[in-house]
């Protein structure tokens, strides 16, 4: 199989199980890619199945997106949490304050998460709240 990458971020542009050799460059070329920052190779099908191989790789687009829907689904669960100590809270159940504050630490520390750049390629989520 040949396939074509671009060289300065290592993806996958095409494959072609029967290609011919040139053909993915004309692709690639007439898909507006530059000559200088494409290249077209054959692979076994090892190669293409490794998932350590640049075009198995999630993109930084594509991480940050599935680290900030996670982010808020997180933040989802905090709300509905939240909204069931406020209640107890306002009932007077004995321990809902101190069940809340947890749980309101804990969505401050998922708001920060994000405060560092590259954050979503090795999350470090926060602990939730075992109350």
């Amino acid at each position: 199989m040949r396939i074509c990458i671009q060289k300065s971020t290592g993806k996958l542009i095409e494959m072609q199980s029967a290609a011919t050799e040139g053909t993915l460059i004309q692709n690639a070329l007439s898909a507006g890619f530059s000559p200088d920052d494409i290249e077209e190779r054959e692979i076994t099908e090892a190669e293409w199945a490794d998932p350590n191989a640049p075009w198995n790789k999630p993109t930084d687009a594509e991480l940050q997106a599935q680290a900030e829907a996670k982010r808020q689904a997180l933040f989802a669960e905090y709300d509905k949490k939240a909204l069931q100590y406020q209640r107890e809270v306002r009932l007077g159940v004995a321990g809902a304050a101190e069940k809340l504050a947890a749980w309101d630490a804990y969505a401050e520390a998922l708001r920060a998460i994000n405060d560092t750049d590259g954050w979503y390629k090795d999350p470090q989520w926060p602990v939730k709240p075992e109350v």
